[in-house]
């Protein structure tokens, strides 16, 4: 017989894939940072854009959709497959990691037109803000979306298995209204890629009315405190609460943020950030990863 190798699938991993496929100082305030002149962070082109952050998205997307196809022939085959397959595609299981990048790039590209403002403005305003992040986020995802119920009620049609009027119209609207991952029934239910929009929306709210605020009168690091509680604290004092939807992603795009007002502070903070050997400490961090 044909050797078989078991990979790490939870028994959840199957059912949610069979229910989806039919199986200066960190303190330092803007007012502050003003007064010491401090410069812009370095911009690469004349529209503001930093074009390396192209790649790094583009690396991260490849890298995720390889994941998906992935994980669709782990839970098709209940995680046994061929040991060569197990071997030559190990390094696929990792997504969040790459899905986390995004988040953390997020943070820092939508911090940076703020540096440009006295005291940390966004440029339009909150209004303005929203509707730019709705235009570039929403428009796509509502397509995405009702392609999505399409295929989905088709599908379980096919397989026999018809979904409730009810529990169909509860999840679209779950869905449109962008709290459908705030519930673990609907989460991964419909497209279950799209969990991540509704974090990134999410996001987007805590910046212009929660971040931004404690930034402009604490400083980075308090924003970057008051996110790592939001983050992390349904993990660790609701015993896990909303670990589904990786709330711990919201620290790491506050992080964005705190790294994009520290780099634009001139002097100390620079120097100290000059000193810090940051390609040893990303390839610890990687190679730690792995193991």
């Amino acid at each position: 017989g044909v050797q078989t190798c078991a990979l790490p699938i939870s028994r959840q991993m199957i059912d949610l894939g069979r229910a989806n496929y039919g199986y200066l100082s960190i303190m330092t305030t803007p007012v502050e940072i003003a007064g010491q002149n401090a410069s812009p962070v370095p911009i690469s082109s004349a529209r503001g854009e930093i074009k390396y952050f192209y790649g790094i998205r583009g690396v991260s997307s490849l890298y995720v959709l390889l994941f998906h196809l992935n994980y669709i022939v782990l839970a098709t085959h209940r995680g046994v497959v061929d040991p060569l397959y197990a071997r030559l595609t190990d390094w696929m299981r990792f997504g969040d990691f790459r899905v986390s990048a995004f988040f953390v790039i997020s943070g820092y590209l939508l911090t940076l037109p703020t540096l440009k403002t006295r005291g940390w403005q966004l440029r339009d305003g909150i209004k303005g803000f929203l509707a730019r992040r709705a235009e570039r986020l929403l428009f796509p995802y509502y397509i995405a979306l009702g392609l999505s119920i399409v295929l989905y009620v088709a599908w379980r049609f096919v397989i026999s298995s018809p979904p409730g009027l009810r529990g169909t119209l509860a999840m679209i609207a779950a869905h449109v209204l962008l709290v459908h991952n705030l519930d673990p029934r609907t989460n991964l239910a419909i497209n279950d890629t799209l969990w991540n929009v509704a974090l990134e929306f999410q996001c987007y709210l805590l910046f212009v009315f929660v971040l931004l605020p404690l930034m402009r009168k604490f400083g980075p690091l308090v924003q970057l405190f008051a996110a790592a509680v939001i983050g992390l604290g349904p993990h660790f004092l609701l015993h896990g609460y909303l670990d589904w939807t990786r709330p711990w992603f919201i620290t790491l795009f506050a992080m964005g943020v705190a790294v994009a007002a520290i780099s634009s502070q001139a002097s100390k903070l620079k120097q100290f950030e000059d000193r810090i050997p940051w390609g040893t400490i990303w390839l610890v961090m990687s190679v730690a990863s792995l193991i």
